[in-house]
């Protein structure tokens, strides 16, 4: 007879586990095509122009 943690554990955590983590892949891709990748602030004084630059 199988214990009772073990039915838990592989019949229902487990494939929940699985479902959680695929969940949280999708929405991942899913954020990342709606709002593109995380673009770092402008700096001060990048929109000046220096002398030698055009």
């Amino acid at each position: 007879k199988v214990p009772l943690s073990v039915f838990i554990w592989k019949d229902l955590l487990k494939p929940l586990s699985l479902l959680g983590a695929g969940g949280v892949i999708g929405g991942s891709l899913l954020h990342y095509i709606l709002h593109g990748p995380k673009r770092p602030d402008p700096e001060p004084g990048d929109d000046v122009k220096t002398e030698g630059r055009e």
